[in-house]
């Protein structure tokens, strides 16, 4: 039997964080440990038969177990006395993977090839609540949405499946895996899914419609596990070729490769940190240009800002350049022209537009789509006010957000935003972009407006596929 497909012989071990303790498990016991002495703080005893599953409550009051081939229970206990609560029966094989839903309500169990279902118990009386039957194998992971409402799991059956938590209805089914799926992660704003494969790959999901997005190749054997990490910037992924690999998942939405490159993204780790004024000006106005729209005649009919967002890509709003015959973008402080060559994504809605501009190698502005925009928080914006004021940066807070209905908000701020400063970058303390400057409403006073750039993330997530 090939190596990779011997781990249901292979105690599977999962190690939790819970403020300083830790759990394992082995043969047919868990021992919870101090993570700063390395010392046993208990051992749980009760399983006839290994221990291939644990997780703690989301409160760490309560610890899930799950059992091998000749035990076949979900287990609760007590953190802090060790004191079994409930043993939960149902599966008829090997527990596999155990998952409790954010508020600690329900745990989700995967079973074995014997078995290949998604139990769903009630953590408080441990009722059965429905049984998930459309797997094919042993369901090797299962995790919950961060809103609780979807659940994923990954099958041997080389398949991730969504089901709807409250009616267990099955949604959708994720393929182009070619071997056993291990492990299933959704991303911390429940927008994507990681999952890890023992065909060597990692692959990421859209969660709404199921798209797959990318593939992520270089593990050079099984991959047994995959994690987001809590700002959503980064997955791990840990493999039999002995390596946990580091992707940054920025680099999906910022960047298109050249046919000559690969067409995944480097194993990368970058921590956004606080930076100064002049740090942040000095970043944004380098990737920041002026665009400048021409008709039939030549006439210049529209001047506006814009920011890189990718090789030879621009990011602006629609109105900038709707009408556009003819035009070029300008680096701030420079004399380069680029001209556009056209508009390769566009959002009517949200009057955005990513442009494809000729040989400009500025260098893309980082997205704080992953992040929560604060009111209150200062904010800065690069552009050209007038169309002319060539490379203006300037600060304020964020006043407001505001709410205009279905799939529509913007960001209310009080640093100035003047025509020719539509399209610029709005960003945070960090150098992130976080909005798209759009507007000014000049029957009040200092009231300027930017699209959310999780709009934005959403239009080059389309460029990308």
């Amino acid at each position: 039997m090939p190596r990779k497909h011997a781990s249901i012989f292979t105690l599977f071990l999962l190690t939790v964080f819970f403020l300083l303790r830790g759990v394992s498990a082995q043969d047919d016991v868990l021992g919870l440990w101090g993570t700063k002495t390395g010392g046993n703080i208990k051992t749980l005893t009760g399983h006839t038969d290994e221990v291939r599953s644990v997780s703690f409550s989301p409160d760490g009051n309560i610890i899930a177990s799950g059992g091998g081939s000749s035990d076949e229970t979900v287990r609760l206990w007590d953190t802090k006395t060790g004191r079994l609560l409930k043993k939960l029966t149902g599966h008829t094989g090997v527990v596999y993977s155990i998952s409790f839903s954010p508020d600690g309500d329900t745990i989700a169990s995967g079973g074995g090839s014997s078995d290949e279902t998604v139990h769903l118990w009630d953590t408080k009386t441990g009722r059965l609540l429905k049984k998930l039957t459309q797997h094919t194998s042993a369901v090797f992971s299962v995790s919950f949405s961060p809103d609780g409402n979807t659940i994923a799991s990954g099958s041997w059956d080389n398949t991730v499946r969504l089901w709807d938590t409250k009616t267990g209805k099955h949604l959708k089914t994720l393929t182009g895996h070619t071997d056993a799926v291990h492990s299933v992660s959704f991303s911390p704003d429940g927008r994507k899914i990681a999952s890890g494969s023992w065909d060597e790959t990692v692959r990421l999901w859209d969660t709404k419609t199921g798209k797959h997005l990318k593939t992520l190749t270089g593990h050079t054997d099984a991959v047994n596990g995959v994690s987001f990490s809590p700002d959503g910037n980064t997955i791990a992924s840990g493999s039999w070729d002995n390596t946990v690999r580091l992707w940054e998942v920025r680099a999906f939405l910022t960047r298109r490769p050249t046919r000559s490159e690969p067409q995944t993204p480097s194993p990368r780790r970058t921590v956004a940190q606080l930076q100064t004024a002049e740090q942040i000006a000095e970043t944004a106005l380098a990737s920041t240009v002026l665009i400048v729209v021409e008709n039939a005649d030549g006439e210049v009919v529209s001047r506006g800002s814009g920011f890189v967002v990718g090789e030879e890509m621009i990011a602006t709003n629609l109105h900038v350049v709707e009408d556009i015959f003819a035009g070029y973008v300008k680096p701030v402080g420079t004399d380069r022209r680029h001209r556009i060559t056209g508009i390769i994504a566009m959002d009517t809605n949200q009057d955005l537009a990513v442009l494809s501009v000729v040989s400009i190698d500025a260098p893309p502005l980082r997205l704080a789509y992953h992040r929560k925009v604060s009111v209150g928080e200062r904010v800065y914006v690069a552009g050209n006010p007038i169309g002319f004021l060539e490379g203006t940066f300037s600060d304020g807070l964020v006043s407001g957000i505001r709410d205009l209905g279905v799939d529509r908000q913007l960001l209310q701020i009080s640093a100035p935003i003047s025509e020719g400063n539509s399209g610029g970058p709005v960003l945070n303390r960090q150098g992130e972009v976080i909005g798209i400057a759009v507007a000014q409403l000049k029957v009040g006073q200092n009231l300027n407006f930017a699209i959310p750039v999780k709009y934005l993330a959403d239009l080059l997530e389309q460029v990308a596929r």
